[in-house]
């Protein structure tokens, strides 16, 4: 079994006390478990759980020295975030307290992730946990929500949860994707991102491939003996270690000039 280790937030509320027994029963993975001990959390709640594999801390996801002390000493390889302020009529009265939480804690904690992220943690995933009223209210003979139904929430707890969402979507599209694999393996230079060209589309220029394996995965058992992520990382590693191979191809007549863009008459 593969043995991981989880920091969870809010894991004393109802939903996130409910995960963290199901992931110590279920698995063989450990859990440091952060929450402020609010209306939302009871600690009773981790009552039995076992010493050895659950490790709880009081504390605050706005405490951003905290979220990354924890994240540096435990070294987790996921984040998996429940801590909220909850409860419709409590944002009514005060709504403040649910921006500083929901929407100030979560920017602190996708902020922590990324540094902890770009520090080595490349196999770390950040898990935001959402709510479904995001989504206004069900309209009459529609069955329930879909991702596909429009952000419109009606109350400022649940606009500061789309607000959170909105961040950790954000977050992973502006910050999170992987930066070309070679500045991981070749540092101190440019970025390989400064390096990215746009060029005029080729006539008849595809957009886009992508294939379905299943037949060769039914009729002759053929399947993957890597993902697509470690094989770029090993076809990175081998032109790396093959300049001379490459090099003559740059040496030639092929200047990498740009090629196939002749308007036909």
């Amino acid at each position: 079994m593969n043995r991981q280790k989880l920091l969870v937030t809010g894991g004393a509320g109802f939903i996130g006390s409910n995960f963290v027994r199901h992931v110590l029963q279920s698995t063989g993975h450990t859990v440091v478990n952060l929450d402020l001990l609010t209306y939302a959390g009871n600690r009773e709640s981790l009552d039995g759980l076992d010493p050895a594999r659950h490790l709880f801390v009081h504390g605050d996801i706005c405490d951003g020295a905290l979220v990354r002390r924890l994240l540096a000493e435990h070294r987790p390889e996921g984040l998996v975030h429940f801590a909220a302020e909850s409860h419709v009529d409590r944002s009514i009265d005060d709504p403040g307290a649910f921006i500083r939480t929901n929407v100030v804690g979560t920017q602190t904690l996708l902020d922590a992730a990324l540094d902890y992220w770009k520090g080595g943690a490349r196999e770390f995933r950040f898990v935001h946990v959402a709510t479904d009223e995001v989504y206004d209210s069900l309209k009459a003979g529609e069955p329930e929500f879909t991702e596909q139904h429009r952000c419109a929430p009606n109350s400022p707890y649940a606009a500061s949860k789309a607000a959170a969402d909105h961040l950790a979507r954000v977050w992973q599209r502006t910050y999170g994707l992987p930066g070309d694999l070679l500045d991981e393996r070749v540092p101190g230079t440019r970025p390989r991102r400064e390096l990215i060209e746009y060029v005029t589309d080729r006539p008849g220029h595809d957009r886009r491939y992508a294939i379905n394996a299943g037949r060769i995965r039914s009729e002759l058992g053929w399947t993957p003996s890597v993902d697509f992520a470690q094989g770029l990382a090993a076809t990175v590693d081998w032109y790396l270690a093959n300049r001379d191979w490459w090099q003559r191809l740059r040496d030639g007549r092929y200047r990498s000039e740009r090629l196939g863009t002749a308007q036909l008459t």
